[in-house]
């Protein structure tokens, strides 16, 4: 799948086959060649070639040579190259520049491949190769959206996704979303489970971004969607490399139409993101001094790639009015200012006077005669807790009136900041061991570490679900390392020897204790009669409900 196939059939002038005649296909890049003979049949078959542009030679005694440039091999794709020899003496030589084939006779998949220039050539958001399956007819995203939108657009799009979930999640042809076979240099490149790719190479790495979504072919299985495989590139004889470095800041972003604003019409909830991505290639012969050297034999390329994702994010929040915190609920319109009086029943009720139940299968309580909870019954757990959040510092305009809330609820605008660092490496070396011998090797490591630089605050009641694509610090590891001989033990006889290896391994840790005080609510519940769970739960999990319950006289 990582490789193509040249074959052809030779023949003279008037058409007859030409049978033994010698066939030299040569790698212009690299000066790699195979020699073949061709059969009684004058056909001829090179298998395993690493894609790119290739010369074909044929020669036979009594016929004058012929050259073929310009033979562009693509992954997973035969092509077909007839040659037609002329009688004349071997001093003689023709030379054709080969021109696209009309119709494409020799595969029975139907195959979409874009090659480098047009993955160099297309903006891709976030640099993602995987959104290169939306420019394929009949393919379409099954979840989403994608995290390379990095919530550029103030509402929707988060974080790259580090373990590929979603630009792994697509659809061929109305199949079912997720039911597609990925691969890489025609190894399978996917974790268990999900079968979401593993590794995805940046841009730089690319070669070949090879689609098949119709008419599969024998050799392909696993799968009722597409299969997709991705070829990385190879050294070639020359020392070739780039460096680069892109930037993408909301600062030049406009704004959503649709974002709520203030009263000078400016959007406050619109996110700042910053997003850097960096680093380089180099590929060509392997050499050392005086030791080595692979010039025509063995190549290298490797590449280094780096993104740095920024974002602040305001958000929304609901945290109690500063009296609220010492048990006063006098500022909040849902409650009566005296209960009974005129029959009020919106009250404030002791829990600890519940009766119960009835014959009607309810409890009962006793109200409080104003909305104020004595400091004798407040807990000092719940008070500690009460006294880490913040007081408010807006007033919702959407909340005001009748049907709203006043200032007892979307009463907080808080900053999350969180950030996201990605590598991405690969190192592939290809090796001519002989002319029937060819191995490869080729190893990725993607490690990508995410944190929470910023809460909208600290403390035991820190929101650290705000955080933008996780509630705490979390690293994901993931790597390939995959080996590969091909072996020509006749023209029809060619074995691929494949071994690989990959882990896609994602840990979580828990927030420093500068953000949740962690040591300091340990010591608020020891003896307490939590049920927790070490080392992954320390604290209880404590959640503020509505005051549904407290305004009700009974419950059930």
């Amino acid at each position: 799948m990582d490789r193509g196939v040249i074959q052809g059939t030779v023949t003279d002038s008037a058409g007859a086959l030409v049978p033994g005649a010698k066939v030299v296909v040569k790698n212009v890049d690299t000066n790699v060649e195979v020699t073949l003979v061709t059969n009684t049949a004058g056909f001829y078959l090179a298998p395993e070639l690493v894609p790119g542009k290739y010369t074909v030679r044929a020669e036979t005694p009594g016929f004058v040579p012929l050259d073929i440039t310009n033979v562009v091999v693509t992954a997973g794709v035969t092509t077909q190259q007839d040659l037609t020899l002329r009688v004349g003496a071997l001093t003689q030589h023709i030379e054709v520049t080969a021109a696209a084939p009309v119709v494409d006779n020799a595969p029975s998949n139907y195959t979409t491949s874009l090659q480098s220039r047009y993955i160099q050539d297309i903006p891709l958001q976030g640099r993602d190769i995987q959104t290169l399956v939306q420019l394929i007819p009949g393919v379409t995203q099954s979840s989403g959206p994608s995290g390379s939108l990095f919530g550029f657009d103030s509402q929707f799009g988060g974080f790259p996704d580090s373990q590929h979930l979603v630009g792994s999640s697509i659809s061929a042809n109305g199949g079912q979303g997720g039911a597609n076979a990925w691969y890489l240099e025609g190894s399978l490149n996917a974790a268990l489970g999900a079968e979401n790719v593993v590794v995805n190479p940046s841009p730089d790495t690319v070669s070949e971004f090879n689609v098949v979504d119709n008419g599969l072919a024998a050799e392909y299985g696993r799968t009722s969607g597409a299969v997709v495989n991705v070829v990385l590139k190879s050294g070639t004889n020359e020392v070739h490399g780039n460096i680069y470095e892109f930037n993408r800041n909301s600062f030049f972003n406009a704004t959503n139409p649709f974002a709520r604003r203030d009263a000078q019409g400016r959007p406050f909830l619109q996110p700042q993101i910053n997003f850097n991505n960096f680093g380089g290639t180099l590929g060509g012969p392997v050499y050392f001094p005086h030791f080595y050297n692979g010039k025509n034999r063995t190549f290298f390329f490797a590449s280094w790639d780096v993104s740095l994702l920024h974002e602040n994010k305001p958000t929304i929040l609901t945290v109690p009015l500063p009296a609220e915190r010492n048990g006063d609920f006098t500022g909040d319109p849902r409650f009566a200012p005296v209960c009974g009086v005129n029959g009020a029943t919106n009250c404030l009720y002791d829990p600890y006077s519940t009766t119960g139940p009835d014959a009607n299968g309810q409890f009962h309580r006793t109200p409080f005669l104003t909305p104020v909870i004595p400091k004798s019954q407040i807990d000092p757990l719940a008070a500690f807790y009460l006294a880490s959040y913040p007081n408010p510092n807006f007033i919702d305009p959407l909340q005001q009136g009748a049907s709203g809330c006043g200032n007892t609820c979307n009463n907080f605008i808080g900053t999350v900041g969180s950030s996201q660092t990605t590598h991405n490496i690969s190192i592939k070396i290809d090796h001519e061991m002989s002319n029937k011998n060819k191995l490869f090797g080729e190893w990725l490591f993607n490690p990508s570490y995410y944190t929470n630089y910023r809460y909208p605050w600290n403390g035991a009641t820190a929101q650290t679900q705000t955080g933008i694509a996780g509630a705490q610090p979390y690293r994901t590891i993931n790597q390939i390392f995959a080996l590969g001989l091909t072996t020509t033990f006749s023209p029809t006889v060619v074995n691929e020897a494949r071994a690989m290896f990959s882990r896609q391994n994602q840990v979580a840790s828990p927030n420093p204790d500068s953000v949740t005080a962690t040591k300091q609510v340990e010591q608020k519940v020891a003896g307490l009669n939590f049920i927790l769970y070490p080392p992954t739960q320390v604290i209880p999990t404590i959640g503020v409900g509505s005051a549904s319950e407290a305004v009700s006289p009974t419950i059930r």
